[in-house]
Formats: C-alpha cells, sequence, structure tokens
C-alpha cells in the first residue's frame, strides 16, 4: 500500500504509522510517500540558499516520525 499525503501535503509519517498499527496493518506492506517534502521542503517558491540543509532536514524529520 502507497501512503501519500505526508510532507509538503501537511501529513505526518507518525500519524499514518500510528493510525495503521491501531488498524492492526502490517507496516511491512506499506510504503509512506513524501517526494516533494523531502526534495524541496521549503514548499512553493524559489529554492533557498539552504536548499540542501532543509532537505536534509526534512529527511532526518520522516525518518525520526517513521521508526518503528
Amino acid at each position: 500500500m502507497l501512503i501519500p499525503g505526508v510532507g509538503s501535503q501537511g501529513g505526518s509519517a507518525g500519524e499514518v504509522i500510528s493510525r495503521m498499527k491501531k488498524a492492526g496493518y502490517s507496516l511491512e506492506l506499506a510504503r509512506i510517500n513524501s517526494s516533494s517534502g523531502l526534495t524541496h521542503p521549503w514548499k512553493k517558491g524559489p529554492a533557498p540558499d539552504t536548499f540542501e540543509e532543509d532537505a536534509m532536514a526534512a529527511i532526518r524529520k520522516l525518518l525520526s516520525e517513521a521508526a518503528i
């Protein structure tokens, strides 16, 4: 199952995982998508000078939220 909506769209990987656990869904079968939230987390507009640091911070945040 591919789960969209995390990151730029406002969803939280932690919330998705929590709800899946409550529903008894096997987390090994899920893939949480956050591509735009990771590649350009500054939302819309031009990339800031700190784009690399911003992208890495978004990756670290997602990994922390998705830790199971």
